[in-house]
């Protein structure tokens, strides 16, 4: 256990940590697109992210090709971090902002161009990035620059083919002030909150309290393992077996303290958030409106720690290999199920596998319901894979005690 288990969490931990040392190039992010334009705009906007090493753009789905509305979905199920909506009339729109643009400057140059007599309104060009609540805000920040970036490119490009258009032609001049910079963008942060216009994104404390709050419950995985294997040394365990009873109600009985355990865990952290971090300067723990949603997750993360570690307490022999094991498997399935690491700064190999852990149940279940809303519905899956694994471990646990009582 000691020269094992620390080589398992270096080799793990170096290969979750070698994506966030890299440049957020390297990552790949996946980038839904929705090009209502179909245009010159739309068209070269959709090429150009499709070019770029930082994006891997997907437009189809399942084989059906995505909407505004499916975007929004799967954004706000966590399935994907960033969506893009280019408007229908985006082209036409942003060359009538060019036009005016270049008339402008050409005017102050001394070039007097005819004008209508009637103003024409120029339609805004805004751009639709939709983004997960539970994406890093600085992660945020660094994709939308590099969008930004790249249609400035097109900007440019479309000023200089609007200077060569009036220059040949003689153009028509709008008496709207222009401003350069005319292609916007608006962040939509999907949630289910009855207020649209809130918009609730992770943050250290958004993210921190719930995710050391899930790795804080798994802890308990040591304490119990450690006490099951003092009771088998110290002869307790088998004075209970020969008392009137069965081993369900002993196991009842250590579910039902160690589960306590893990809520009033729970409870507190929830309360320190909630109350306590305002008082260093930080932003207070947003839980959103599902009570009873909160709630079940809770018990469903006590329960799947407690069974995991009856497990262990079954499985090995000495109180040095079940608090060495329960530990660092602990800190791995924390450093893989995104406890540590977002999911989406590592290899796609280990978010497959990080998916499988059921601290990433937890954190996901609870992502869902203090970022993005949600209600008991949502949060079902992952209430369905806590639960099981809670069972399965069960299960494993007294199938292997019932043998071992047998030899």
């Amino acid at each position: 256990m000691l020269f094992i288990m620390p080589l398992f969490l270096i080799v793990t931990m170096a290969i979750i940590m070698d994506a966030p040392f890299k440049d957020y190039q390297d990552v790949g992010v996946e980038l839904l697109i929705v090009n209502e334009d179909n245009d010159t705009l739309g068209n070269i906007i959709e090429r150009g992210l499709k070019k770029s090493d930082v994006f891997t753009v997907i437009k189809n789905i399942n084989g059906k090709e995505l909407t505004r509305k499916s975007i929004e979905s799967l954004i706000k199920k966590g399935d994907y971090m960033i969506g893009i909506v280019i408007p229908k009339g985006a082209t036409n729109d942003v060359n009538e902002q060019v036009n005016e643009l270049v008339s402008s400057m050409l005017h102050q140059f001394g070039m007097e161009l005819e004008q209508n007599n009637k103003p024409k309104k120029i339609g805004e060009v805004k751009i639709q990035v939709y983004l997960d609540p539970a994406i890093k805000q600085s992660f945020a920040n660094t994709v939308i620059s590099s969008i930004k970036s790249f249609t400035s490119q097109v900007e440019s490009k479309l000023i200089l083919d609007g200077f060569y258009v009036q220059m040949t032609e003689e153009p028509t001049m709008n008496s709207q002030k222009p401003q350069a910079g005319f292609i916007q963008f608006e962040e939509i942060y999907p949630s289910g909150a009855v207020d649209k216009s809130e918009k609730i994104f992770t943050n250290s404390v958004q993210h921190n309290v719930p995710a050391w709050t899930v790795f804080a419950m798994f802890l308990t995985v040591a304490p119990l393992a450690s006490n099951m294997i003092k009771e088998r040394e110290g002869g307790s365990m088998l004075r209970l077996m020969v008392a009137p009873g069965s081993y369900l109600t002993l196991l009842t009985g250590k579910l039902l303290f160690y589960v306590g355990i893990c809520m009033i865990q729970f409870v507190l952290m929830m309360l320190v958030g909630i109350y306590l971090l305002p008082f260093v300067n930080l932003p207070s723990l947003v839980i959103g409106n599902s009570f009873f949603g909160i709630l079940l997750v809770a018990l469903m993360v006590s329960f799947a720690a407690t069974g995991f570690g009856v497990l262990v307490g079954t499985v090995f022999t000495s109180y040095q290999q079940a608090s060495i094991f329960g530990t660092v498997i602990d800190v791995i399935m924390a450093a893989v199920g995104g406890i540590m690491v977002p999911l989406f700064a590592m290899p796609d190999v280990m978010k497959t596998i990080g998916r499988l852990t059921p601290l990433n149940w937890g954190m996901e279940s609870f992502n869902d319901l203090f970022l993005r809303s949600a209600g008991i519905t949502e949060i079902l899956p992952e209430v369905f894979q806590l639960f099981s694994f809670a069972v399965a471990t069960l299960i494993l646990a007294w199938w292997l005690n019932r043998k071992n009582m047998v030899v």
